[in-house]
């Protein structure tokens, strides 16, 4: 067995290691780790958002993909590497939820829109991370990644974001532009109604990301809410 260092760097987020170490690390870590392949997952709980490094000879080898992370001179550390995203609310109102920002049990963290009309996130170069509405269903989520150089000191033009669902942002180098659709809410007297994004809300009109399925209702019990998909 060595020890390994992962240092996390600017990144925010909760991440994993298989074999052997499954339980969220939301900070710089030594693990103790015998040669063989290694998966650390970043927490986007899809294909794409995982490193594979491999360690030979008590030393850390082969790095997939290479853009994602350095290693020391001593080959002991792996340290990620990661370049700022710029998320724009456009017209949307509400919260969305990411692994950029996990929580210390690795679930995603919250990212509240309402007061801020930009938030810098890091993203770990070249591997996928996820972006979800708050509805928790399958197609409330989409997937992103950053591509370019690992140089921290490199102009944000040299980025490029590549997006799953183009109908639910606008990319343009490392910024992301939420794309909405208004829905109008109508409440009885004295109730509210549950909105994706925004929890207990009022009668009144609200932005909804595109492409992304919404959830409206007045809470728990059969047939007490709908879903629809905003295009």
């Amino acid at each position: 067995m060595s020890e390994i260092w992962i240092r996390r760097g600017r990144f925010k987020g909760c991440y994993t290691v298989s074999p052997g170490h499954d339980s969220p690390m939301c900070d710089d870590c030594k693990l103790e780790l015998a040669d063989g392949t290694y998966w650390l997952d970043t927490g986007a709980r899809i294909g794409g958002s995982t490193i594979v490094f491999r360690i030979m000879d008590g030393k850390i080898g082969t790095v997939q993909p290479p853009e994602a992370a350095t290693v020391d001179e001593q080959r002991t550390t792996l340290t990620f590497c990661t370049r700022t995203v710029r998320v724009r609310r456009g017209r949307f109102r509400g919260s969305f939820w990411t692994n950029l920002v996990a929580t210390n049990d690795g679930k995603f963290g919250e990212i509240d829109m309402h007061r801020t009309r930009q938030r810098r996130l890091q993203a770990i170069v070249g591997v996928r991370f996820a972006i979800e509405n708050g509805a928790r269903l399958g197609d409330s989520v989409f997937y992103a990644s950053i591509r370019g150089t690992r140089d921290s000191n490199a102009r944000d033009a040299d980025d490029c974001l590549e997006v799953t669902n183009q109908k639910a942002v606008r990319t343009r180098g490392n910024r992301m532009r939420f794309r909405t659709a208004t829905v109008d809410v109508i409440a009885k007297d004295g109730e509210s109604v549950e909105l994706t994004g925004y929890g207990s809300v009022e009668t009144g009109e609200y932005q909804v990301i595109r492409g992304l399925v919404v959830v409206a209702g007045a809470g728990a019990g059969a047939g007490s809410e709908f879903r629809f998909v905003p295009a």
